[in-house]
């Protein structure tokens, strides 16, 4: 039982709410390949890194596929052609901007239509997303928080959001985005004397304690500014929300080389994002989601033995979730991962099993590239 704040989900996306009521609001997006959950511990801990009478919302991007992955489908709020160079799709991100700016717009009636009571803020791919909703944005927010993440270069730089405070903090040893990459990117930021502020630490693509003290203090002082002169609205109606449990130093460490993980993955890196997976099960052995992660980068290595070992530990652990019926889609990818690995061990009987199981959970959502994943197996078992 969570005694700080209480929870509430509307389909993938995640509200948490300070039981004692709130005066501002954060939206916060994840990075490539995470989702809300990921985060929802993380901010309802008692030492979260934000002002007690802060209501947080956690959105999950959709799934869509990413072509510096192989065009693998994963939450993600635009496609990555190539990191090194910015590519990226940014059509794709100007919709999801929208839908964040509709988001916006609704809890806005919730602070009485004051849009310097709203935050927003990310974590790499949600970071970058984060300051184009807020530079883009038709009022004027409360500040914007960019944890390893970059400036499109393509985002118009308007004097009216000069004045909309802006943290940006990036890790000197990231593997995933560079710091220069991203220094150069707010590099624009800076001639035009923006309210912009740029910290640095010996730290890799990850969210460290330091930056969880820099971003509270952040937020705290914007806070304080939004409320100058403004009566606080202590009696905003809080959500009737299930309680969510208490977080810990272990959880957030788990997230962070989860995250770490997700990025390696999502550039080929499959051996040094097994070593974050590894190390997110230390931490948190009972996240189905770190051993999920493992298993399909054991998969990529062609790693077939462990990758079986984790794909084992994803369904118990799945199995034993209150939220199991939740989570079918993720059951069934997790199966097919198994039954493809025993292929590769030859053992079909066994991978039989494990095509079946998935097709009896998903039935017709099975279509298009896993039937044809099952007739392949088929043909190969005559």
């Amino acid at each position: 039982m969570n005694s700080y704040m209480k929870v509430e989900k509307s389909g993938k996306d995640i509200f948490l709410t300070p039981n004692e009521g709130f005066d501002t609001i954060l939206i916060w997006l994840h990075g490539l390949g995470d989702s809300a959950e990921g985060y929802s511990d993380f901010f309802a801990s008692e030492n979260r890194p934000i002002p007690k009478r802060m209501k947080v919302i956690l959105l999950t991007a959709p799934n869509a596929p990413v072509t510096v992955n192989g065009g693998m489908s994963m939450p993600s709020w635009f496609d990555i052609k190539d990191m090194t160079k910015f590519s990226v799709c940014e059509n794709e991100a100007n919709r999801n901007a929208l839908k964040v700016n509709k988001i916006v717009e609704n809890e806005a009636k919730n602070v009485n239509d004051d849009y310097s009571k709203i935050f927003i803020g990310g974590f790499s791919q949600g970071a970058s997303l984060s300051l184009m909703v807020a530079l883009s944005f038709k009022n004027i927010l409360g500040g914007v928080v960019s944890c390893s993440g970059f400036l499109f270069p393509t985002i118009e730089l308007t004097d009216d959001k000069k004045n909309v405070p802006i943290f940006a903090y990036h890790g000197t040893s990231d593997q995933v985005i560079g710091e220069f990459l991203a220094n150069q990117s707010y590099k624009r930021l800076v001639d035009r004397k923006f309210n912009f502020q740029y910290k640095t630490s010996r730290q890799g693509h990850e969210i460290s304690n330091d930056e969880l003290k820099e971003m509270k203090i952040f937020l705290e002082k914007n806070v304080k500014i939004s409320m100058q002169g403004k009566e606080s609205n202590s009696n905003i109606k809080q959500d009737t929300k299930q309680d969510t449990s208490q977080n810990s130093k272990q959880d957030s460490k788990g997230v962070n080389h989860y995250n770490l993980g997700n990025e390696l993955f999502m550039f080929g890196r499959y051996k040094d994002s097994i070593k974050e997976f590894t190390l997110a099960i230390k931490e948190d052995p009972k996240n189905y989601k770190y051993f999920n992660s493992r298993a399909q980068s054991h998969y990529k290595l062609k790693e077939y033995y462990p990758c079986i070992e984790s794909c084992s530990h994803t369904i118990n652990l799945i199995k034993d979730n209150v939220d199991k019926e939740k989570l079918d889609d993720v059951l069934i990818n997790i199966y097919i991962i198994n039954a493809k690995a025993l292929i590769g061990i030859s053992d079909p009987d066994e991978a039989e099993i494990m095509f079946r199981r998935a097709f009896k959970i998903g039935g017709d959502a099975l279509h298009g590239k896993l039937k044809l994943e099952y007739e392949k197996f088929k043909s190969l078992s005559k």
